[in-house]
């Protein structure tokens, strides 16, 4: 079976979140859509410390590689991404990142105008494999010939490989569009997802850069979804330079013996 290697770093391209269902009950209000006024392609970045949004550094690169300005990045909630809730007032990219071929750094965070009703805390905890990760986001068009449109999606999947810079979801073969899509393959993020958090216990770990895809002769794709790490230390420190700390889990109530 022949193939074809490419790796995507994923506002570059026209594919979104399949298999996740869509967040009808709002129950991630902290996940936003990035969009921009020149029209280029939209990203998902999460809110934190109601001030500032957290998402991949190559979302705010332009075509010829300049840094947009902020005035023309917008922040869109709800889960039907209409929502306006915010212009932006300063973009910041990680320092040590350069180009869309960075894979470690690719991250950046967007100061917000104006306070958000919600957010979410962070983990820094080095994750393992098998572990459980909600992903997702408002991912605009095919892969593969599955459907999203434009609404907040989220789901499952379970982590693959974890390295100090990325953090890997399981690798999956997305069959061919005239196929159903097989549930075990659980929620795969993708192009317009890009910035989009990684989950675990109800906090961030990482943030959704890019995804290494192969594409067989016989219409099927191979894809291995990664995100940027948040428990790196360069990352750890880029991100509480803005405040952002861990968030510990909720307590659990104790039990009468």
């Amino acid at each position: 079976m022949k193939s074809c290697f490419l790796i995507f770093f994923l506002s570059a391209v026209s594919t979104a979140a399949v298999n996740c269902p869509v967040d009808k009950s709002d129950a991630y209000p902290y996940v936003v859509k990035i969009s921009f006024k020149d029209g280029d392609n939209g990203c998902t970045g999460s809110v934190f410390r109601k001030r500032f949004v957290l998402l991949a550094a190559h979302c705010l690169k332009s075509r010829n590689g300049e840094t947009m300005k902020a005035e023309v990045v917008e922040v869109f909630g709800g889960p039907d991404g209409r929502k306006r809730l915010s212009s932006v007032r300063q973009i910041t990219l990680h320092p040590q990142y350069s180009n869309r071929n960075e894979k470690a750094f690719d991250v950046a965070v967007l100061e917000l105008n104006e306070d958000f009703a919600h957010d979410n805390g962070f983990s820094f905890k080095q994750l393992t494999e098998k572990t459980q990760v909600t992903v997702g986001g408002f991912g605009v068009s095919t892969l593969n010939g599955y459907k999203a449109d434009g609404q907040r999606r989220m789901g499952t999947n379970e982590v693959g490989k974890v390295t100090v810079e990325n953090i890997c979801l399981k690798k999956a073969l997305v069959p061919t569009p005239e196929k159903k899509m097989p549930k075990h393959l659980g929620c795969i993020p993708s192009g317009q997802d890009s910035g989009s958090p990684f989950i675990v216990d109800g906090r961030v770990v990482g943030v959704y850069t890019h995804s290494d895809q192969i594409w067989h002769d016989d219409g099927s794709t191979g894809v291995e979804n990664c995100a940027v790490n948040l428990s790196n230390p360069s990352i750890r420190n880029f991100v509480e330079s803005f405040g952002a700390l861990a968030t510990p889990l909720p307590s659990k109530p104790a039990q009468n013996h």
